[in-house]
């Protein structure tokens, strides 16, 4: 992170120079949230069992 942050604020850094790395650092952060998001799908994480209804049943 640090290493970024200081790419960043270069005055002469890649980022100065060529501007399509602004492209290919938000692509890469985009897929790797969508890579996650669907690994957590496929594992269920994002499912949360049932509240029990008054029988003490699930439904």
């Amino acid at each position: 992170m640090l290493a970024i942050l200081t790419l960043l604020a270069a005055p002469e850094g890649p980022f100065r120079r060529n501007p399509w790395l602004w492209f290919a650092v938000a692509g890469g952060g985009a897929l790797l949230l969508l890579l996650i998001t669907l690994a957590r799908i496929a594992r269920g994480d994002h499912v949360e069992p049932p509240d029990p209804g008054p029988d003490g049943t699930t439904p």
